[in-house]
């Protein structure tokens, strides 16, 4: 029995559309990017012009996950309507309005439930896939063995980050700029590192025209998660490679590559491969065995 699965996929959040080419030499086919002006946390922003070009090329997903504001949706529903004649594979979401525009349009494009840290059971995925949308975009806060059970307990395909810096969390206020400017301090960079007392670990703070994203400083590294993500049938594992160095995932995409090759589930090779991984990435495994439940301790309420 091999560990591989042709169900399952890896696919590839680039940090540059030139990534992009890079990277199917690796044997990435699929890949998840901006759309310009209406997507947050995403390095590659492209229009829409370029995104039928590329959907042309590669398996493509598009993130549509800002929030919507009223003046907006007249030409949301304008792109939807763009987005559904091309070859895009999928809709990355997290505003409602698209799910209505594509139920009143009868859009044929899939869409993917996005919501970021909201996205955790299975009785909200069947919900939506009674909507008619087949994906999720599991949370990187809830722990391996809830993602099995979502994944077995509902219809929905599921994407699960497996390598990134995580995002922690998204204001639509200006937060670096604000401080910037109260503090009368000259803004040289579009994000910084915020670092936290007694945390050893540093925060990635990004600024863009749509807001304020926080990212986990640490790189989080769950490929000993995937024998039993593979096992679970899971759809697709995502490499998100913003603010990752490209050396880093150079060296990754082989390796995890290499894990599809095996035929023994418990074969040592696995086990050296999650090794070499280990070295590159580092041993921070997120939530992955972790539970995030935190309770205020005695003194500080």
């Amino acid at each position: 029995m091999n560990l591989g699965s042709e169900s399952m996929e890896y696919v590839i959040i680039p940090s540059k559309e030139t990534d992009i080419d890079k990277y199917k030499n690796q044997g990435i086919k699929t890949f998840i990017v901006g759309l310009k002006n209406f997507s947050t946390g995403y390095k590659t922003i492209l229009d829409l012009e370029q995104i039928k070009k590329l959907s042309n090329e590669v398996n493509l997903f598009v993130a549509i996950n800002k929030m919507i504001e009223n003046e907006e949706l007249k030409q949301l529903e304008e792109i939807l309507l763009f987005l559904n004649n091309t070859n895009t594979k999928g809709i990355l979401y997290y505003d409602l309005s698209i799910v209505s525009f594509h139920k009143k349009n009868n859009l044929k494009v899939n869409l993917v439930w996005n919501q970021t840290h909201m996205v955790t059971n299975y009785n909200t995925a069947n919900f939506y896939y009674k909507e008619n949308v087949k994906y999720g975009y599991l949370a990187s806060e809830i722990t391996l063995d809830e993602i099995v059970e979502i994944n077995e307990k509902s219809k929905m395909s599921f994407f699960v980050n497996i390598i990134s810096h995580p995002i922690m969390s998204h204001s639509k206020r200006t937060l670096l700029t604000n401080y910037f400017k109260a503090s009368n301090i000259s803004k040289e960079h579009e994000n910084y590192l915020l670092s936290e007392k007694n945390n050893p670990c540093n925060f990635i703070i990004d600024e863009d025209k749509t807001g304020t994203t926080i990212r986990y400083g640490n790189i989080i590294n769950g490929t000993s998660a995937i024998k039993k993500l593979l096992e679970s049938k899971i759809s697709y594992l995502v490499i998100d490679t913003s603010y990752i160095d490209d050396n880093v995932i150079i060296k990754v995409l082989p390796l995890l590559q290499d894990i599809l090759t095996i035929t023994n589930l418990e074969d040592s090779k696995y086990q050296q491969i999650l090794k070499e991984l280990e070295k590159i990435l580092g041993s921070d495994t997120g939530f992955f065995y972790k539970k995030t439940i935190y309770k205020v301790k005695k003194g500080e309420n």
